[in-house]
């Protein structure tokens, strides 16, 4: 049908108005037309990215790596001092975090027209497109997602960050269907100090009561909007969002909102508790993951890609996680009785004339202190051991002093911590002289080579040599049982809370075991001892989470044999504010750098010690530290030797502190 058109002919008088109405400047940045992104975005140090169809999106044109970009025209900054502050506040702020729940930062740059942030790519878009095909989520999808935001937000309140826009639009998915949070626009670093910050900011619907009234507010904010995020997820809309604003915030202030009945009980009582009026009455985040919801109801260990846009059956998608649901819940409260049973035992065992007192375990604040990180230190040891266990104790104990023990080795870090100091000086030394041509370090080895005994230049190495092992994957979870690592020849280890060490080898045969006065036991993995039932359990959990859950960090070859008299465990770690430190039992120190993740590992061994940094790239390049001292080496690998350094001086300071004066 065709369209029917009449053109408009003014009358004079309003012809005059039209044509003699002057032209005005835009008002504000809005009206001002804003530059286009260009279709390929040089970052002025060699790496050109191609944008997509989609403006968000953008690849490596050197490595088709593909990236989430925020691209931020400069109109919109220029106008005002205060938002190009605010740009490069959230970029310093954002550039800071590592965590598994947070959007990955990757970098950031400029042209002529545009601030350009380049993020992790979350393909399945934000979780607003998935209520929008949804309408609303199931339960188990809830606990699912809520449990990882609640860690995402454990983790900034740790680095003394609120985030203060916590909503449903700000939390994304990528493509393993895992839960990231982002957009750190109006997030806050508090000072050394400083407990409030006084600014109304947020989005409306989310807006906690002591926003609005303007007193002073902290982290308990994001709490109170994790609790209408997940009221939104299971009803389908924010608990408190009306037609109008005002009406809006007076029921955030009189907190009138309603929860339907097909609610369940302990879905509606986590709701109110997270969305109660006095912030000192919320949950604590911790408290927020140990509430029944998450305890008693079915707690999937991942999500169907189909779940953006249908439910799913979980009839069927049970079954593919079923091994991994009796590990991570249903025997979840066994290990934990189990395991604070046997830390119980291992103090009684240490100090016979404690009994049953579980405020006599001095030793466990020592433990923890050597652990300095930004999680909660609530080990699990809540209760001591009645009279009438006696029996069972005895026959647990008698099970430990029958096996074949010997003495952990011991490799005191201050050999090695000379040695750096001594390079160190070197490199400064040199360093303040004139400057020689170089190409960087002088002398490289493929980052295989053994560190025993260095050959010369024209000999050769046994064959037979083990390889250096480095820290490819860790998981922190130290505010329950303790921390974990893979090692490179697939081994993996767990420094638990009470001091004890548990390693499984790289085939999964043999379990090696540490208790707090160095013994170390050796046997099967088919044939644990019952008093190490609940920690080899632990230990089997971790390995399948970093198995399933993490990506490899470092070099994946080589390795140690399962029969290794002195099996590497994992002996000291903390974090700083910019590293993973993690200091092995044979002596081993590993400095993860957070922000652009290369690593280094310091292998002493005979009279050299291997230095192994792998770059931005992952790959991985070794060196004696002889060798640079005499050689030289990039001022790159000066800065981080230099860092080495000083978290020597640190290992050293937490082993004399563990030891004591008399050891």
């Amino acid at each position: 049908m065709a369209t029917l058109t009449t053109k408009y002919v003014p009358q004079p008088a309003v012809f005059k108005a039209i044509v003699d109405r002057p032209i005005k400047k835009p008002r504000t940045a809005k009206d001002v037309p804003l530059p286009e992104v260009p279709k390929v975005i040089d970052n002025g140090n060699g790496k050109r990215y191609f944008r997509g169809r989609l403006l968000g999106k953008v690849t490596d044109m050197s490595t088709n790596k593909v990236y989430a970009l925020k691209a931020v025209p400069k109109v919109k900054l220029s106008k005002s001092a205060d938002r190009y502050n605010k740009i490069e506040s959230e970029i310093e702020l954002h550039k800071s975090l590592r965590q598994r729940y947070v959007v990955c930062f990757y970098g950031n740059f400029e042209d002529e027209h545009h601030v350009y942030i380049l993020l992790e790519l979350c393909s399945r878009k934000s979780l607003v497109q998935t209520l929008k095909n949804r309408g609303k989520l199931t339960e188990p999808e809830v606990r699912y997602l809520m449990y990882q935001a609640v860690q995402a937000c454990s983790y900034l309140h740790a680095q003394r960050v609120i985030h203060r826009d916590i909503k449903v639009g700000n939390f994304f998915l990528n493509a393993d269907m895992e839960l990231r949070l982002g957009d750190f626009g109006l997030a806050v670093r508090l000072k050394e100090g400083e407990t409030k910050i006084k600014t109304m900011c947020g989005t409306p619907n989310y807006i906690a009561p002591e926003v609005l009234s303007k007193e002073g507010h902290s982290y308990k904010v994001d709490t109170w909007a994790l609790g209408c995020v997940m009221y939104t997820l299971l009803i389908g809309h924010p608990p408190f969002e009306t037609k109008s604003l005002r009406e809006t915030y007076n029921r955030i202030r009189n907190n009138e909102y309603t929860i339907p009945s097909r609610i369940s009980d302990n879905a509606a009582r986590l709701i109110k508790k997270m969305l109660q009026p006095n912030p000192k009455e919320r949950p604590s985040l911790n408290e927020i993951l140990e509430d029944d919801f998450f305890m008693k109801g079915f707690h999937p260990t991942r999500l169907p890609i189909s779940a953006v846009t249908a439910s799913p059956r979980w009839s069927e998608y049970d079954k593919t996680g079923e091994s991994d649901k009796k590990i991570s819940r249903e025997a979840i409260k066994k290990i934990t009785i189990a395991l604070t049973r046997q830390m119980k035992l291992s103090s009684e065992d240490k100090e016979e004339s404690t009994e049953g007192d579980p405020c006599a375990r001095e030793d466990n604040d020592r433990y923890i202190g050597k652990v300095v990180s930004p999680c909660p230190k609530d080990v699990v040891l809540n209760g001591g051991v009645s009279q009438s266990n006696r029996p069972k104790q005895d026959k647990v104990l008698e099970d430990l002093r029958n096996l074949d023990q010997k003495t952990s080795k011991y490799f005191p870090p201050d050999e090695l911590l000379l040695k750096l100091s001594n390079c160190v000086d070197c490199l400064e030394e040199r360093q303040q002289k004139p400057p020689i041509k170089s190409s960087g370090l002088l002398s490289k080895r493929p980052s295989g080579q053994t560190c025993g005994d260095v050959k010369r230049s024209g000999e050769t190495q046994p064959h037979d040599a083990p390889k250096p092992l480095l820290v490819t994957k860790w998981v922190d979870y130290s505010n329950k049982y303790g921390f974990g690592a893979q090692l490179s020849d697939g081994s993996v280890t767990v420094r638990f809370n009470d001091g004890s060490k548990i390693a499984l080898s790289p085939g999964k045969s043999m379990v090696h075991y540490c208790d707090q006065q160095d013994k170390l036991s050796q046997f099967r993995s088919t044939a644990v001892p019952t008093n190490l039932q609940a920690k080899f359990m632990l230990l089997t959990y971790f390995s399948n989470y970093m198995d399933k859950h993490l990506l490899k960090g470092g070099d994946s070859k080589g390795g140690v044999s399962a029969d290794q008299p002195n099996f590497p465990f994992v002996d000291i770690w903390f974090r700083t504010d910019i590293t993973m430190v993690m200091y092995l039992s044979n002596g081993t120190i590993q400095v993860n750098f957070f922000d652009d993740h290369t690593k280094i590992v310091l292998i002493p061994g005979g009279k050299h010690v291997l230095v192994i940094y792998i770059d931005k790239n992952r790959e991985g390049t070794s060196y004696l530290l002889s060798e640079i001292a005499s050689q030289g080496c990039t001022t790159e690998m000066i800065d981080r030797l230099r860092y080495c350094k000083r978290v020597m001086k640190k290992v050293w300071d937490l082993v004399e502190e563990e030891r004591g004066p008399d050891s």
